[in-house]
């Protein structure tokens, strides 16, 4: 005898007792009252069954060995099934019920098979083989897990559960198996040789991880861990994206792994690393690990951007390494460094290293903006530099040498208010931007090859004049930075128009005394924007600019021919 599809759909019973051997499928769905089932004969219970029994507490099913799915799915009050001879329980089974305990034959647990199931504390499944995605998902109760001969984990499978131990011989553990799982405290999987994604992501109270054989760590697969302080990583060959990030207890790391970026970010007790083999320290890798102090990267070659920011890192090795990112050491208690191939440094390589008092790079030929500002440096020598960005050395109170022979340009603040710097060697320099050596007591500064600077670019003491300077006016020897201002300034405008007609006049007033009549033209140029007219108002006024005007004359009426 079989019990048709729909048979009793949304019936008011309130128990139920026959011999069929079949149930069809949403015969007793929505029976809100139906308390207690009792089918001794029944072999099969088709897909959504019994769905929605709100009330319905007691299922008994000794001969049932099929399933279909969702066949118990939301009988909210059910808290006892016996289903001995099932072998396989698909998707949503018995999800959102208030089961307390199962136990079983099936060699199968499907999709979201016992997801949300509050109330289950204890399942013991010694034939499962495998456990399908979600199936215990949000099971927050769930303490104890018997599943000796796994072999398969899907995804989320036991996330969010109150799992304390856990050990099987399973081979594949995907992606978020046990995440969210804080109170697991002890893990052994010694089959597994691949650790998917997010596999322990915030497992806060694991302290202890078996895997003799896993070879990949994957990406976030224990942050948050905080309670790991040991894991044994002598197999694996690579770890992934921010695998053990924040994983706060973490003292130390030895491995011949390769690593993603921000793999130990914020391990706040990490004190030792060794990886002989890696060559790339990779994006935030040790960021925040502020009680590291040394590490041991014999091979390595590339820093990448924030590598070491903010941690305790006092000294590294760094002979064969030719490329560092932004910000690789700031913030860090560094105290020496030498970087013999790197060609540049990149921009807050070293801010606010406020212990470092030594930095030998022969090699480098670029210096980016705030590369070293706030370091203890006293001297700088740095033979190949070329380009010297924006505030690269600013605020670095005792700095008092800068050697930079081959320098060519100076970007703007780049040695403000390094108040002891009072030697500079950078006789090849061209362009001084702003507020180069704003508050800097330099002696004297030699640049015989200066061809622009910026507003307050000098400092207050004598500047040797330029060569084309003192070609054109041999009685200067020595000018004050205001009437070195002034003549780059005119010298610039008039390079930059493109036949002279605008400044012509202009010059040609001045140059005939006519000052007043000359300052009545830029006032009433039009095509000047506002802030050109102020910066031509304070040059014509300064005393250099009458001895400059037959130079610059002659040279607009050329580009006016």
């Amino acid at each position: 005898m079989d019990i048709a599809d729909h048979a009793y759909h949304g019936n008011s019973l309130t128990t139920f007792e026959s011999d069929a051997t079949t149930v069809g499928a949403h015969a007793f769905e929505g029976c809100t009252q139906l308390t207690t089932v009792h089918l001794p004969n029944a072999t099969t219970i088709g897909a959504d069954a019994f769905k929605g029994c709100t009330a319905l507490t007691t299922v008994i099913l000794p001969n049932v060995i099929r399933v279909g799915l969702r066949a118990f799915q939301q009988c909210h009050a059910l808290h006892t099934v016996q289903v001995p001879r099932l072998k396989h329980i698909p998707q949503h089974t018995f999800s959102h019920t208030q089961l307390t305990t199962f136990t079983g034959d099936a060699t199968s647990v499907d999709y979201c098979a016992f997801e949300d199931c509050t109330a289950l504390t204890t399942v013991s499944l010694p034939q499962c083989t495998v456990v399908g995605p979600h199936a215990f998902d949000r099971c927050n109760a769930l303490t104890s897990v018997h599943v000796p001969h796994v072999k398969r984990i899907h995804k989320s499978a036991f996330s969010q559960t109150a799992l304390t131990t856990f050990a099987c011989d399973a081979t594949t553990v995907d992606e978020n198996a046990f995440r969210g799982c804080t109170r697991l405290t002890r893990v052994s999987l010694p089959l597994v040789t691949i650790l998917r994604d997010n596999t322990f992501y915030n497992c806060s109270a694991l302290a202890t991880v078996h895997l003799p054989n896993a070879t990949t760590i994957g990406a976030y697969a224990f942050q948050g861990c905080t309670t790991l302080d040991t894991v044994d990583l002598t197999a694996v060959t690579h770890i992934g994206i921010r695998a053990f990030y924040g994983c706060r207890a973490l003292t130390a790391v030895e491995s011949n792994a390769d690593v993603d970026d921000q793999a130990f970010r914020m391990c706040t007790q990490l004190a030792t690393v060794r990886l002989p083999q890696l060559t790339h320290v990779a994006y935030g890798t040790f960021q925040q690990c502020t009680q590291l102090a040394q590490v041991h990267l014999p091979n390595v070659t590339h820093i990448g951007v924030s590598a070491f920011l903010r941690s305790g890192l006092t000294s590294i090795a760094c002979d064969n390494v030719v490329d560092i990112g932004r910000h690789a050491f700031a913030f860090t208690p560094l105290q020496s460094i030498a970087l013999p191939k790197v060609k540049r440094i990149p921009k807050g390589a070293f801010r606010c290293c406020e212990h470092l008092h030594t930095l030998r790079a022969p090699e480098t030929k670029t210096v980016k903006s705030n590369a070293c500002t706030r370091t203890a440096l006293r001297e700088v020598h740095l033979p190949n530099v070329i380009l010297v960005r924006s505030s690269a050395f600013a605020m670095c109170y005792q700095l008092t040498r800068v050697d930079m022979p081959l320098v060519k340009e100076i970007g703007a603040g780049a040695f403000r208010n390094c108040v002891a710097l009072h030697t500079v060697h950078i006789v090849q320099l061209r362009r001084l931007h702003h507020s180069a050596f704003l508050r800097c007591p330099l002696r004297k500064l030699v640049v015989p090859y200066l061809e622009f600077f910026g507003g307050f670019a000098l400092p207050k003491c004598p500047v040797v004049v330029p060569a084309g300077l003192r070609m054109q006016h041999p009685q200067l020897k020595r000018i004050t930075p205001q009437q070195l201002t002034a003549y780059h300034t005119l010298v610039r405008w008039a390079a930059r128009l493109r036949d002279g007609a605008r400044l012509a006049p202009l010059v040609e007033r001045m140059a005939a005394g006519e000052r007043r009549d000359a300052l009545d033209v830029v006032m009433g140029e039009r095509r000047l924007e506002q802030h050109e007219v102020r910066r031509l108002l304070s040059v014509l006024t300064m005393p250099l600019a009458e001895l400059m005007l037959p130079t610059l004359l002659q040279r607009l009426r050329e580009r006016r021919l």
